[in-house]
């Protein structure tokens, strides 16, 4: 087993295979059902499929927004994510994207997995909190920023930025080896000589029925 911190705090435990940690999975994502998928773009993963300890709501990313012991607080733009932490009583925020988006910035996409409780708060307005806050920062229109926007459900459409609030959560990549093999066998994508491209996966069932077959083939 390899357990990691990364810089958000949070700590990354990965099992010496990916076997045990989609069996884990398996349950939860069944009980995510018809949901559509969430996901993250993420570095540090080795094995492509990991459990995740949330860090504090202090650290990283909003952290350096909201403490105000970091070089990059600004007071304004603190009250914006504040206001939304405490209109929807957040105790961590990962960022996670929903539908077609993909920004290669962060490192590969994995399909996120919330454990637990958990919380979903978006806006169609916003694609991006600090840098939406910047931007209307230096026009001089930061009161215009739209944070009565932001609901707290599952989200539909394409949506860059969704914040969700859970304890604990899985990552599972379906670029996993015998995860593209069980894909491939299964024309659940696109193929040539140079690599395979697999089907983006739609709903929590569909990623059920891949990893749970990819399992089931794997053992025979």
């Amino acid at each position: 087993m390899i357990k990691l911190t990364d810089l958000l705090r949070e700590d990354i435990i990965e099992k010496s295979s990916v076997i045990p940690t989609i069996e884990e999975a398996l349950p939860i994502i069944q009980k995510l059902g018809n949901k559509t998928v969430l996901t993250r773009e993420f570095k540090g993963i080795r094995m492509g499929a990991a459990k995740v300890t949330s860090g504090p709501i202090d650290k990283g990313r909003i952290g350096t927004a909201i403490n105000p012991s970091s070089p990059g607080y600004l007071e304004d733009v603190a009250s914006i994510f504040k206001t939304i932490i405490n209109q929807f009583s957040l105790k961590h925020i990962i960022y996670c994207s929903h539908g077609d988006v993909r920004f290669n910035l962060a490192g590969p996409q994995y399909c996120m997995i919330p454990i637990g409780e958990y919380k979903t708060v978006w806006s169609e307005e916003v694609g991006d909190i600090y840098a939406d806050a910047m931007t209307l920062k230096k026009a001089g229109n930061l009161d215009k920023f739209p944070v009565n926007s932001y609901k707290n459900e599952w989200p539909i459409g394409n949506i860059n930025e969704v914040l969700v609030d859970c304890t604990e959560y899985y990552l599972i990549s379906t670029n996993i080896p015998i995860v593209q093999d069980y894909m491939r066998k299964n024309k659940l994508g696109a193929s040539d000589r140079a690599k395979f491209t697999p089907n983006r996966i739609e709903t929590y069932s569909q990623l059920y029925d891949i990893l749970k077959n990819t399992i089931a083939q794997y053992k025979r």
